[in-house]
């Protein structure tokens, strides 16, 4: 692999492979290096990969690693072979000279990129006129396309161009009418909040030249609309403009802001291959059902619900994937409670933005962190409903988290093992979330399981690690009392078994809506207890459903009868209290026929 790495390395040179490609297969020689333990194979292998990454796209890490590798076999040569050691001497100093201005390059760079996103961050408090944000935008655009470049050099230009662009800015903004924004219409104020946020992803230093481009180009077509569409629109206009553009261009942002939250998921019901609905909203049953279509109607938004002659679960299911918003009314008795909650689990898994109406004495879920719209359960308060409505439509609800896809690589590698072309793609791009996003859809299209399906959930998914034991993620109630009781009943059947048991309080994580969501996306099983119809055990029920985990549905007498229509063919095993023996060795059942330890 080091030879092959070398050839590869020689054709890079020439334009005719990636030096990338010479890199990888250096990276999968390492180990055949490390299990030879010969000194001086490792220090040739050292010093040519070192020549390798000094010769790639620069950056700090990669030149640190080439330094400490150079520095590694250098004494090693100087002992074993003399005539090696100059070279790699010289290269060791060129090395160590390129890191220095790298250093000094990102250093003056993050402080130059810093200074102009907080520019941008203090802009929402000017009424800026048309001319200075076209100029904004203009400079910010030279800014974002000057990239990450390869050499030290054009770095260091680059440099000087963001700090001349930093100067045109703040002459710009010192000119500019400095009126706060409060006589602005809603949606600019939205629209220029969502320009700061592309902007800010667009400047940011770590960002993958796809996105980039991405986050420019979106950021570009805002202020296009803005600046000319907007500008001295009617209402009726502004409407129009929202359902044709504006709404779109917003789902657009919002994909590429939550790009490193891709994932896929399994759902219980089969997976429609249509395109979410710019305009779509899928609203929950409850009293002010006429009044929340009406509004939304008159919004210019299509309201999407169950289609005549389909499958009650999977028509709701389809309505929620095709909806942009999920509304969510929490109101009325225990069951019709759990059935808005199991709704906005599936939303979450979907990462569908929501809006939660409530009562104002009403006790939201722990579980449910978005602010509710406060509304009598008889009159719809319309105007705090439509802002809550177009924040959705337009604003992040939730801080994007910049995780690593190697996870999801590995979890996809082990859920589709056949598809080696397309994976060997996925790898290749992994760096790139926008485009690893359309090769993600081609292996779940190639799969003949159609409830595979591409999602960005609200939060960046967790995968179980095949090496950590399996277990039991028991989602219930726990107020003490009968939980308490069913949850020792459970533990000692589990006990000695293929899975351990494990309920939310015993994770003792402070962050409860981060370790729950791990618990659900990691768990080999899910037991849920709907007794009571207890809103978050059905949220977290939705949830597991809708990632297409193993689950197991239990509730004590009452519960079957009295289920909400989703679960309408979720069969709910019945348990009394007064036999939980019983109880745990059908959950142990459920166990042993899940793993194959059972007869």
């Amino acid at each position: 692999m080091m030879w092959l790495g070398s050839a590869q390395f020689d054709l890079a040179q020439g334009g005719h492979l990636q030096i990338a490609d010479a890199i990888e297969s250096y990276r999968q020689a390492q180990r055949y290096v490390d299990l030879a333990d010969d000194e001086v194979l490792r220090a040739k292998f050292d010093s040519n990969l070192a020549n390798v990454l000094i010769k790639s796209p620069t950056s700090v890490e990669v030149v640190e690693e080439a330094v400490a590798r150079y520095q590694r076999a250098l004494p090693v040569l100087e002992r074993c072979l003399p005539s090696h050691a100059p070279q790699t001497e010289a290269w060791l100093s060129k090395s160590r000279s390129l890191l220095d201005q790298l250093r000094d390059y990102s250093r003056r760079r993050k402080e130059a990129v810093g200074s102009i996103r907080d520019l941008v961050a203090g802009l929402s408090t000017y009424s800026l006129d048309r001319a200075s944000l076209l100029g904004i935008q203009a400079r910010l655009q030279r800014i974002i396309d000057l990239g990450n470049p390869a050499e030290v050099g054009e770095m260091m230009r680059g440099v000087e161009e963001i700090q001349r662009g930093f100067q045109e800015l703040m002459e710009i903004v010192r000119t500019a009418d400095s009126r706060r924004t409060g006589g602005q219409a809603p949606i600019v104020q939205h629209l220029i909040a969502l320009w700061q946020t592309l902007v800010d992803q667009a400047l940011a230093l770590n960002i993958d030249t796809a996105s980039r481009d991405r986050a420019g180009d979106l950021a570009q077509r805002i202020i296009d609309r803005v600046t000319e569409d907007l500008d001295g629109a009617s209402p009726e206009e502004v409407r129009d403009l929202e359902a044709s553009r504006l709404r779109a261009l917003a789902l657009d942002a919002r994909q590429l802001l939550y790009r490193h939250h891709l994932s896929w998921a399994s759902p219980i019901w089969t997976a429609t291959r249509r395109a979410p609905d710019a305009n779509g909203v899928y609203l929950t049953e409850g009293p002010l059902r006429g009044a929340l279509e009406q509004a939304c109607r008159d919004h210019g938004l299509e309201v999407l619900g169950p289609e005549p002659g389909q499958n009650v679960a999977q028509s709701h299911y389809d309505a929620i994937r095709r909806s942009t918003v999920v509304v969510v009314h929490l109101v009325g008795d225990p069951p019709s409670l759990a059935a808005g909650a199991y709704a906005l689990g599936i939303a979450l898994v979907l990462g569908r933005p929501v809006v939660v109406l409530a009562a104002p004495d009403f006790d939201v879920p722990f579980n449910i962190d978005v602010q509710p719209v406060r509304t009598a359960d008889d009159a719809l308060d319309e105007g705090a409903f439509l802002a809550a409505l177009d924040a959705a439509f337009y604003l992040p609800q939730r801080a994007p988290e910049p995780v690593s896809l190697v996870p999801l690589l590995e979890a996809t590698r082990r859920r589709f093992p056949h598809q080696t072309h397309l994976l060997s793609e996925f790898e290749s791009h992994i760096e790139d979330p926008t485009i690893a996003r359309d090769i993600l859809g081609a292996v779940l299209a190639s799969n003949p399981d159609a409830r595979a399906q591409v999602c960005l959930p609200a939060w960046p998914r967790a995968w179980p690690d095949p090496d950590a034991p399996p277990f039991l993620f028991h989602v219930t109630a726990f107020h003490g009392g009968w939980p308490d009781q069913v949850s020792v009943a459970l533990r000692k059947a589990l006990a000695g078994g293929p899975m351990t048991y494990l309920r939310h309080d015993d994770t003792n994580d402070p962050s409860l809506l981060a370790s729950l969501w791990r618990c659900l996306c990691t768990a080999s099983f899910v037991l849920v207890d709907l007794t009571g119809f207890n809103a978050n055990a059905a949220l977290e029920c939705g949830v597991a459903h809708a990632l297409g985990k193993p689950v197991r549905v239990i509730g004590q007498p009452g519960v079957a009868e009295s289920r909400f229509p989703a679960l309408d063919e979720v069969l709910i095993h019945r348990y009394d209290l007064g036999d939980l023996d019983g109880l745990g060795s059908w959950v142990r059942n459920q166990v042993d026929a899940l793993t194959g330890g059972g007869p």
